[in-house]
């Protein structure tokens, strides 16, 4: 079934759509063994060509170049890019028009994201971009042996209008995958999703970090036995904690995507154990808050130039990420680039009066260990209104005990200070994101 989906149906859907997904694909397997040094050259005449294209062609760029007393010729390394502003979510949205190049003539396709904070974007997508994105996921997928048409169990989103809902079964069906909501879930529905599972018994399963974590332990709970070759973990930080429970429950391998829709694929994590850039289809730099470069070891927010894409091109596009860049090579012998760490969205960690801030892991730490004592929380969300004010959600479970409210409450008044107003509010549920996600921390300001 696997050669069937990808030679039947997967290229030829490709090539009807004029997408060079093959010739893409073949290059991408090349590229990403270029030593540092070949990778650095090939990404900048890469760079000089996109920032080429968007001075003749993209309005916006032709008038934010010329304010900023930048042109194309001036892009002498990959540093004189901090001449060019930023593209943030907000000129996005509201210079959509100017954004795309008028001249274009070729098949074209709009993705519109909401992202974590709510802030939709649209963005228009060429045929080689598309290609490209594509071909950056399939490379990855292959370092773990996993191939186009292969069985996929995906844990995602399900559109709420039918029509759009019947599409996506027909994509799915073609795919060669089954589709199991991340939106609202009971029990009822996790041990639905273990018996389709079960009888599909997919090669990989595929969705949000926190909703396979979810569906693991479930399994543990109820004693049910599932096992899978490969996880894929996408679009939240996954945590230790979860990352070990889901690799013992379900006898996995796991191997951790981040990415964003706008552009795909960022990183992906090897067999070796390395998170390496996608540098070959992006330039991505990592800076501290001051703009300048951010070393190894050092947090920076993560801006990305698309490499490939010509009819909507983004370049310094912030995204509002934060990671942790890492400074040795990986044992499987890539020279992409590798992060150590990767801390999520700017909105999903919280901030004390004093400036410190605290990653969603700071939660889940404390989660994991109020569940080590048994104190009977299930899950958690953390909602910081100020930077005096905490709002915690808390899922009980019935073995629930009145002390673990004192702990969570001193845990947090000991980080971020003796003025924190910690309130509590008992959930029967936690609400995820409209994408499916869930935040394990919601900044409101």
């Amino acid at each position: 079934m696997s050669f069937l989906t990808k030679h039947l149906v997967y290229y030829p859907i490709q090539w009807f759509r004029r997408e060079p997904i093959r010739q893409c694909l073949q290059e991408l397997q090349r590229t990403q063994f270029f030593s540092s040094a070949r990778l650095a050259a090939w990404q900048l005449g890469l760079l000089r060509q996109a920032i080429q294209h968007a001075e003749r062609t993209i309005p916006y760029y032709k008038e934010i170049f010329q304010s900023a007393g930048f042109t194309s010729d001036s892009l002498k390394s990959s540093k004189d890019l901090a001449r060019i502003p930023f593209l943030t979510k907000t000129v996005l949205r509201d210079h959509m028009r100017e954004l795309t190049d008028p001249t274009y003539r070729g098949p074209l396709s709009s993705k519109t994201t909401g992202g974590s904070t709510g802030q939709a974007v649209t963005v228009i997508k060429d045929r080689v971009a598309t290609g490209y994105a594509r071909g950056v996921m399939w490379r990855n997928y292959d370092w773990w042996a996993i191939d186009i048409g292969d069985r996929q169990g995906r844990i995602w989103g399900i559109p709420i209008i039918a029509k759009q809902r019947r599409k996506y079964q027909l994509v799915d069906l073609l795919s060669n995958r089954i589709r199991l909501s991340s939106f609202d879930f009971s029990d009822e529905d996790l041990l639905e999703y273990y018996r389709r599972l079960s009888r599909f018994r997919p090669q990989y399963l595929y969705g949000y970090a926190s909703m396979i974590y979810e569906f693991a332990a479930f399994l543990d709970r109820k004693n049910l036995q599932f096992s899978v070759p490969l996880v894929i973990s996408t679009s939240e930080v996954l945590y230790p904690h979860q990352r070990e429970l889901i690799q013992r429950v379900l006898d996995c391998r796991i191997a951790n995507e981040y990415g964003c829709g706008e552009v795909g694929p960022i990183a992906f994590e090897c067999p070796s154990g390395g998170t390496h850039l996608m540098a070959d289809n992006l330039f991505i730099e990592v800076l501290r808050e001051d703009g300048t470069i951010a070393r190894p070891g050092e947090m920076g927010q993560v801006v990305i130039t698309e490499l490939h894409s010509r009819a909507m091109p983004l370049i310094r596009y912030q995204i509002m990420d934060s990671v942790v860049l890492g400074d040795s090579a990986c044992a499987c012998g890539r020279g992409l680039p590798l992060i150590q760490e990767i801390i999520g969205r700017a909105y999903d960690y919280m901030v004390s009066r004093s400036g410190k801030r605290f990653h969603g892991e700071k939660v889940m730490y404390l989660l994991e260990h109020l569940q080590d004592r048994r104190m009977g929380i299930r899950n958690m969300q953390v909602i910081q209104e100020s930077l005096t004010d905490l709002k915690v959600h808390i899922l009980r479970d019935n073995d629930f005990q009145g002390q673990a409210l004192e702990a969570i409450r001193d845990y947090f008044v000991e980080a971020m200070g003796d003025d924190l107003n910690v309130a509590f509010q008992f959930v029967d549920a936690i609400p995820r994101a409209p994408s499916g996600k869930f935040r394990v921390v919601v900044r409101n300001f």
